[in-house]
């Protein structure tokens, strides 16, 4: 009895293999045979653009070339550490993609900090075998304060005097 495991093999390789047997302490051959990967190639690409002050939108494509249909996925991770592509996919943010007919996606991603750069992977599946673009980011927009206001870096614009005062040095 002998298996393999299709994960380890190479895409487009032929492959020779044999049966051996052992028939009372003699071994036995059979006929040599052959078979041949799947010849496919397979590309994804992945952008932010709408990029607001708790919101950003992720596009992309994935490309495959390939003279048969094949199983693929794609699953976007992110997160707010500058992180290479595997620490994103250990410990970032997991969201699952729709592919169109034409490999093209877009996702929408919500309740971001504002003020904030986020790193983002796309993970594309193509017959078992797994293909990220390059690690992009973004930085969602910091709200700008009404005039008069101030902005203390704490996500809330504080007025340049207290309620009921006119100048900044009357307690109101």
């Amino acid at each position: 009895t002998s298996h393999y495991d299709p994960a380890r093999l190479n895409y487009n390789t032929t492959y020779y293999y044999v049966a051996c047997s052992n028939v009372y302490g003699k071994e036995v051959y059979g006929e040599v045979k052959t078979f041949k990967t799947s010849d496919f190639s397979a590309t994804v690409t992945c952008y932010s653009e709408n990029v607001d002050k708790t919101t950003a939108t992720i596009s992309g494509a994935l490309i495959v070339t390939s003279k048969e249909t094949l199983s693929q996925s794609v699953t976007l991770y992110y997160g707010t550490k500058n992180s290479s592509a595997d620490e994103l996919i250990s410990n970032g943010q997991r969201m699952s993609i729709s592919l169109n007919q034409d490999g093209n996606f877009s996702t929408n991603l919500s309740s971001l900090i504002n003020g904030t750069t986020y790193y983002f992977v796309a993970v594309a599946n193509v017959y078992d075998k797994v293909f990220n673009s390059a690690v992009k980011s973004f930085s969602t927009l910091t709200p700008s304060c009404p005039s008069g206001a101030v902005n203390l870096g704490l996500s809330v614009c504080w007025a340049t005097c207290n309620l009921g005062a006119s100048t900044p040095e009357q307690y109101g």
